[in-house]
């Protein structure tokens, strides 16, 4: 019994991962899940849209990437999803950096806000 332990936590530390994502809901905004749009924007910082928008919640996700090296390319899929899941058509990116966990493992951490416009 006291060797199935370490066994047991070693598995479950390997099942569950590192990835960390979420996506919630500005106060207030959820009647913008009724119409989801089709595809999804990224921005920069505010001044590149043209439009009045609002915000409706924030998108993050963090991958330290082991035994791989992530791009922004890599986790737009993910990022297009939790906005969609949000009732957005846009995104503006405020943090955006690598994460290192390891000698040649890079990940990547992206942080964001959800918008409509």
């Amino acid at each position: 019994m006291k060797r199935l332990l370490p066994v047991l936590f070693v598995l479950v530390i390997l099942f569950t991962g590192c990835t960390k994502t979420k996506a919630g809901p500005a106060a207030g905004s959820l009647e913008a899940i009724a119409g989801i749009p089709q595809d999804i924007t990224f921005f920069t910082n505010e001044s590149e849209i043209n439009k009045p928008f609002k915000v409706l919640g924030t998108v993050y996700y963090m991958d330290p990437g082991e035994y791989k090296q992530l791009k922004f390319i890599d986790i737009v899929p993910i990022l297009k999803a939790k906005a969609k899941a949000l009732g957005a058509n846009g995104i503006i990116i405020d943090i955006q950096e690598p994460v290192l966990s390891g000698f040649f493992e890079r990940g990547i951490e992206v942080s964001g806000r959800a918008i409509n416009f």
